[in-house]
């Protein structure tokens, strides 16, 4: 079955790379560079599935599950899992289209984007500095990278009130630090945020409008 299912995915890339060279033929297109990203992806799928199919038959049942982390990683197929979903991507106009639009308003937006990550950093300092040597200090910021982890999670209101409960047992005043940083973080950025991606998302939209009338 494992052969049948990769020989499948061979010959369903080799179908779209001849579809995708015969659209651009019909319609005169010259090559573009997601022409040239898309046939790259889909010579290393085939040559990631081809070395899939090599390792299996080369290998018996027990070299298998007890081999060599080459023997496993190859075994299946992940380089041509994780690709195919962008070739999708790329073949499907309608989604090239839609992922182009967002990738330019992630663009569009990136200041904000850092701005929130400086800000979780900041109080993922300040909880490191505030809480050393404390229960809290010990559970959830004992060094600057579990410090960020926990605030940024905290962002998504997730793992709230369990993080602030350390601090809050010993001293209630320490719940002013998480409280400031969820009304601020959570109520005010995240909203802000969420307005210029749809700022910048309407704006492409209605660019593309404009540029579909024209034509």
């Amino acid at each position: 079955p494992a052969n049948a299912t990769n020989l499948t995915y061979i010959l369903c890339l080799i179908v779209l790379l001849y579809y995708t060279k015969a659209r651009d033929y019909y319609r005169k297109r010259d090559s573009t560079n997601t022409d040239t990203l898309e046939l790259w992806l889909s010579g290393i799928a085939i040559v990631n599935l081809l070395v899939t199919e090599v390792v299996f038959n080369i290998t018996s049942q027990s070299e298998r599950s007890t081999g060599s982390f080459f023997v496993k990683f190859f075994l299946y197929s992940y380089i041509n899992a994780f690709i195919r979903p962008i070739l999708f991507s790329l073949t499907v106009r309608s989604i090239k289209s839609f992922w182009r639009r967002y990738l330019s308003v992630i663009r569009g937006s990136l200041p904000m984007v850092i701005f929130i990550l400086v800000y979780v950093f900041y109080f993922a300092w300040m909880g490191n500095r505030l809480f050393a040597g404390t229960i809290e200090g010990v559970e959830n910021f004992s060094n600057l990278n579990d410090s960020f982890f926990y605030m940024f999670v905290l962002l998504t209101t997730s793992n709230f009130p369990d993080i602030m409960l350390p601090s809050y047992g010993q001293q209630r005043r320490f719940a002013i630090f998480f409280i400031v940083y969820l009304v601020v973080g959570l109520f005010l950025l995240m909203n802000l945020l969420l307005a210029i991606f749809y700022s910048n998302y309407q704006e492409r939209v209605e660019s593309s409008h404009d540029k579909f009338a024209e034509t």
